[in-house]
């Protein structure tokens, strides 16, 4: 599985947890606006950006992710191994640092990161990527190159579901999780 972006700098340190969103923030605003646990504001669009995208996540379906497999090279024995199992995503945000954790069929990705910053990395299926992650409008968006090929992740709340979009060229898949 391949991941995500941003643009706007937050504040400070991340550490992955499986408490709500609202746990990396005090309850204390200055002037209206909540703060983070170092006093640092935060404007209500990134608040309400982090408070959404923070959490767990348990896949409840996807879409044409056997094509993205195909399209990337993936092995069909791996290829169905993958498809037959439900992907969990835990997203963390500490100001600018982000974590993003995906666990399918035993095998666990963890990437910790600030937004903008190209670093490398291997995917869920063993790839030698590199990674950059931005903030575009609400979604985090991730460009991962790998083997001549660029996947582009959008990860976003819609309807209190996290949509993970990833395009290859011309073939896009999805998957849709709720909060677990």
């Amino acid at each position: 599985m391949l991941s995500h972006i941003a643009r706007y700098s937050f504040i400070s340190v991340i550490a992955l947890t499986l408490a709500s969103p609202r746990d990396h923030l005090e309850q204390t605003t200055v002037g209206g606006s909540p703060q983070t646990a170092f006093g640092v504001r935060l404007n209500d669009r990134q608040h309400a950006i982090m408070s959404a995208l923070v959490g767990k996540w348990k896949q409840v379906e996807s879409d044409n992710y056997g094509a993205l497999f195909d399209a990337l090279g993936v092995p069909a024995e791996t290829k169905e191994l993958f498809l037959a199992n439900k992907a969990e995503v835990e997203i963390g945000n500490d100001g600018d640092t982000w974590c993003i954790k995906s666990t399918v069929m035993g095998k666990t990705r963890e990437d910790t990161f600030k937004l903008g910053e190209e670093r490398d990395g291997v995917s869920i299926v063993g790839m030698q990527v590199k990674f950059t992650t931005t903030l575009e409008g609400d979604a985090l968006v991730e460009v991962s190159k790998a083997q001549g090929k660029e996947v582009i992740t959008r990860r976003e709340v819609k309807g209190g579901q996290l949509v993970s979009t990833f395009t290859l060229g011309d073939v896009t898949a999805s998957i849709t999780s709720n909060k677990a």
